[in-house]
């Protein structure tokens, strides 16, 4: 283990890193095209992973509800974005169901006032902060709960 990471999600984080980077192709993240930066966004949301679930926090080292995930995600590569979840489905550029990528945000309305966000992974998997009691973890967008909640994507990228 290293940095309380199970050994799985330290492989998984490599064996991404490179399935998004291609064969043959050369590492984008020093260039800041939006390639790079949404191969950064979803290296910094994994990294995450089992970090503890804190209403109103968004650091590592406090924990993350989930717009403070996704803030502290795209504050890491300098992106500034609104903190709370339906601000952020407000101010992100939609994103259609077949133009979805990893990076994107996906939004869900949980309630008629409460909303949830997360940070796609690949076109069928999200990144998110669940609730209390629930650590940073990987969801499937076609589960019942989350496809009959669901709202749209959205991104902050160019």
């Amino acid at each position: 283990m290293s940095g309380g990471r199970p050994l799985w999600c330290l492989c998984f984080l490599l064996w991404f890193s490179w399935a998004l980077q291609g064969c043959g192709t050369q590492d984008k993240r020093v260039t800041g095209e939006p390639a790079g930066r949404r191969q950064e966004l979803v290296m910094i949301a994994l990294s995450q992973l089992e970090a503890p679930y804190r209403a109103g926090r968004g650091r590592p080292s406090e924990g993350f509800d989930c717009s403070g995930l996704v803030h502290y995600v795209h504050g890491s590569v300098g992106i500034r974005i609104p903190r709370l979840a339906q601000e952020q489905w407000a101010a992100a550029q939609p994103v259609g169901k077949t133009e979805r990528q990893p990076g994107d945000l996906v939004f869900f309305r949980i309630a008629e006032t409460k909303y949830h966000v997360g940070i796609l992974v690949d076109p069928g998997r999200f990144v998110h902060a669940p609730g209390s009691g629930k650590g940073v973890r990987i969801a499937e967008l076609d589960t019942p709960y989350w496809a009959e909640r669901y709202l749209g994507a959205g991104s902050f990228l160019p």
